[in-house]
């Protein structure tokens, strides 16, 4: 049962990435991609429970990414750095500034957004305290891979910032006041 289990919530998270790696290349999987998520976030947290299921279900999820982007990266041959001419001029303002901006919301802004992600997963998980502390820890830098990777691909990034700064204030806003399990 267990090895049944595992092998499809395997399958289910391939599976999702690479419906969400299609949906990025202009196809329309992306709807497919997340039920596959889903169904293996759910597979995932009937084999190892609701705290470790998800790690498992995110740790998969990178995984999988970083080995399409890394079949991606080596199919090119390196080809495509060798043709580009060399850029001798000095950058503009707003190309420093644009990567200034960058910088600061895949960064400091994700990573603020991540925390408080992390600190409703310690406060809601129905587990002991060391148990939510754990998946958060391990959480935490899984989400934050994510999540910066997401916006470095996204062209909007000025409503991303605007959208991560209003989801990070209400993930603040509703946090439980007292000290923390």
């Amino acid at each position: 049962m267990h090895f049944g289990t595992a092998a499809a919530a395997l399958l289910l998270s391939g599976t999702a990435i690479g419906g969400l790696w299609l949906a990025w290349r202009g196809r329309l999987w992306l709807l497919p991609g997340l039920a596959a998520a889903a169904a293996a976030l759910l597979l995932w947290g009937r084999l190892a429970g609701v705290e470790f299921g998800t790690v498992y279900a995110l740790g998969a999820g990178t995984l999988g990414a970083w080995a399409l982007i890394g079949l991606t990266a080596t199919q090119t041959g390196g080809r495509v750095a060798s043709d580009r001419p060399l850029h001798t001029a000095v950058p503009s303002a707003t190309a420093l500034l644009r990567g200034l901006g960058a910088a600061l919301l895949t960064g400091p802004l994700t990573l603020l957004a991540v925390v408080v992600a992390c600190l409703h997963l310690v406060y809601w998980l129905p587990a002991p305290p060391a148990t939510r502390w754990v998946t958060a820890a391990f959480a935490l830098p899984l989400l934050w891979a994510v999540l910066t990777t997401l916006l470095l691909c996204t062209d909007r990034r000025g409503r991303a910032a605007l959208l991560l700064g209003v989801l990070t204030g209400l993930g603040a806003l509703v946090l439980p006041s007292g000290s923390l399990p």
